[in-house]
């Protein structure tokens, strides 16, 4: 009897792990390992390309419990920040707004402690307003020196493209501001009545918040600590209004519509024109690609890396207003939303393919040797999470290195493909992965 029982117990046991494995399963610890994450998809250019010899160890949390509407798609849209608490923030949005439904948004933590990650604001609890952008967080979220954590609102749906009564109504972004001792969120108003802000970065020792104004096109500066608006200006001259660098001096820069690069002076509250010019077969005029699309931090020696639309790689020194070609992140170059520098300044991680593209190149994460100029492919997240979890993989605008040099935290977008959709689809389900680089291949 006791061999039967054992017996019955171990089918079920086998049924039910088949159910889990058949189904990305929200929240939980999904690891990813193996030489297949090494292995590149059959027919993907990879020249001038290398791969790891060790294969880092992954794992994925699903973000759960997102409720479904019609049309929502839940995704993720901007770049999030690991915070002095050694927690990875990080925002969803459900791509909704005005006419097409309610547009939510939310933010949430990944405590690398525990393994999990847990929401923290729901934006229409402390925006009820529908009249504010809501359906997405698109521009960072980041910490200042006073340890709360910035970040705003965007649409889902263009209020320009809805009816004329919701157009009249939108107010704007909103700008939040959280406090990770108390847990409280708080409102602090439109950074720019009637626009949007599909981009920022702060200056966290002078309590600045950059940002671009959507619809005018202006590039604009708010003292985070006095809440008043520093400067706003230059909509003639920006292009991309997607990407700002900032220095280890607190300048901050631009790109402008000849692939120029401005730059925006706190000390003086003036923007100027610099010397340094975006790589030259990025601004090519009838495929607009030669805007700024990614930068990292400013590294030791004060040089900031790049990414246009394009996908070009570049290195710019604000000392000497240059900027040297790095060629294509990519074979072909890929759309590339984000990127993050090595404490050393030594290496450089992205995840090209961004809006959806990474798929179909097997969503390789890879490392750029600034002092030997070779990238190297860490992994193929696509084909393991495909098959061991059935969930696909698209891309992201949301990637942060610990500060030890040993982590990637990614926000990426992707879908479950349990149902076997005929379509590979890489919105709808986006996830927190974390990818460990082993120490042999840093």
């Amino acid at each position: 009897m006791n061999r039967i029982f054992t017996a019955l117990i171990a089918v079920a046991l086998l049924f039910f792990s088949s159910i889990t494995s058949a189904q990305p399963v929200p929240n939980t610890f999904q690891p990813l390992a193996g030489p297949e994450l090494l292995a590149p998809p059959a027919g993907v250019d990879l020249k001038g390309l290398s791969i790891a010899k060790t294969p880092p160890a992954i794992e994925i949390h699903i973000f759960p419990d997102l409720p479904a509407a019609p049309k929502a798609l839940w995704s993720s849209w901007g770049d999030g920040c690991i915070a002095a608490d050694g927690k990875y923030y990080t925002g969803i949005g459900n791509h909704l707004d005005y006419d097409g439904g309610k547009g939510e948004s939310r933010v949430y933590v990944y405590d690398p402690g525990v393994k999990s990650i847990k929401q923290i604001v729901n934006v229409r609890d402390v925006v009820p307003d529908e009249r504010y952008a809501g359906g997405k967080i698109h521009a960072r979220i980041d910490q200042g020196k006073d340890g709360l954590i910035y970040f705003a609102t965007y649409w889902g749906k263009n209020p320009e493209k809805s009816s004329a009564k919701t157009k009249d109504a939108f107010i704007g972004s909103a700008l939040l501001r959280y406090d990770p001792a108390t847990s409280k969120t708080e409102l602090l108003g439109p950074i720019i009545e009637k626009q949007g802000v599909p981009t920022s970065i702060t200056d966290p020792n002078r309590m600045i918040w950059y940002g671009y104004a959507v619809y005018s096109g202006d590039f604009f500066a708010y003292d985070l600590a006095k809440r008043a608006l520093l400067y706003r200006g230059g909509g003639d001259d920006q292009e991309g209004s997607r990407n700002i660098m900032l220095d280890a001096k607190g300048n901050a820069y631009f790109g402008a519509a000849d692939g120029k690069i401005m730059r925006f002076d706190p000390t003086t509250a003036k923007v100027a024109a610099t010397k340094a010019q975006l790589p030259a077969a990025t601004v090519e005029a009838k495929r607009k690609t030669g805007s700024l699309r990614a930068s990292t931090a400013s590294g030791p020696d004060g040089i900031i890396f790049g990414n246009t639309q394009a996908g070009e790689l570049f290195s710019f020194d604000p000392a000497t207003e240059t900027v040297a070609d790095l060629g294509e992140n990519w074979p072909g170059g890929q759309y590339t939303a984000v990127m993050a520098l090595s404490p050393d300044g030594r290496y450089i991680y992205y995840a090209p393919g961004a809006h959806g593209g990474g798929s179909r190149i097997g969503t390789p994460i890879v490392q750029y040797d600034v002092k030997t100029k070779q990238k190297k492919v860490l992994a193929f997240l696509n084909a393991s999470a495909r098959s061991s979890l059935k969930y696909n993989i698209g891309g992201t605008y949301n990637l942060k290195l610990k500060a030890d040099g040993s982590q990637l935290y990614i926000t990426f977008n992707g879908m479950s493909i349990a149902d076997g959709p005929k379509k590979l689809e890489t919105f709808g389900m986006p996830s927190v992965v974390i990818v460990n680089i082993p120490k042999e291949e840093r």
